[in-house]
């Protein structure tokens, strides 16, 4: 693939792909075991595809779509130990399920639920509870600022927090794109340095005189 021979592949697709076989072999029922290859193939695999032709697939995303697995898993063991089946899966069975699990739980086994609803594996007219969705509050602009002060001059903090910290804090950037800047995105332009990656959009990223700037004008403000 480094040479141009073979199409490039992700590696997380990829890794994911050798996974799958050994968790369903690993599954005792027969009808367990086929009902999840089907889910894996037809709803997982499709979405992590997608996601690898459009971007590139995280360690996260990749993590997420095995839970995704274990968990639909888990809850067809579940369901054979109250002697019910995904077909009589009733709304007691949701509810009591939701009741005995974490957040977590719930959000992975979601897709499995409503993808068995769709090709009506499962009763259509089931109530998923509502997943709520809790934010932090964004950090106001002196917040913004203090933090940004310190990673600037407290040098006690390693160089590459610093770093990553500074381009979360000016330009918004997850962490996922900052893990993938190189040396080869950093341009010196005199006293200035640039990122030439899509974190930064060629906007100015750390000024060598920035700190000394930064705390001159604070210090002028207070």
């Amino acid at each position: 693939m480094t040479c141009g021979v073979l199409p490039a592949v992700d590696k997380y697709l990829c890794s994911f792909h050798r996974w799958l076989p050994g968790h369903i072999a690993g599954i005792a029922d027969p009808e367990h075991a086929k009902t999840i290859r089907i889910f894996a193939t037809w709803r997982v695999l499709p979405r992590l595809r997608a996601r690898a032709e459009r971007s590139h697939i995280t360690p996260s995303i990749r993590r997420f779509a095995a839970e995704q697995i274990k968990y639909a898993t888990a809850f067809l063991q579940w369901l054979g130990e109250r002697n019910s089946t995904l077909a009589s899966c009733g709304q007691i069975d949701i509810d009591a399920w939701y009741a005995e699990n974490n957040k977590h739980s719930r959000t992975c086994l979601r897709a499995f639920l409503n993808w068995s609803m769709q090709r009506r594996r499962c009763r259509r007219t089931l109530s998923i509870p509502a997943m709520k969705v809790s934010r932090r509050a964004a950090l106001s602009e002196d917040e913004r600022l203090d933090a940004l002060g310190r990673l600037l001059t407290d040098a006690e903090i390693p160089m590459r927090l610093r770093a990553a910290g500074v381009i979360v804090l000016l330009y918004a950037q997850p962490l996922s794109r900052i893990v993938r800047l190189t040396v080869d995105d950093v341009i010196r332009d005199g006293d200035t340095v640039l990122l030439d990656g899509s974190a930064s959009q060629h906007r100015p990223f750390l000024h060598r005189s920035q700190p000394c700037c930064w705390s001159t004008s604070r210090t002028a403000t207070t």
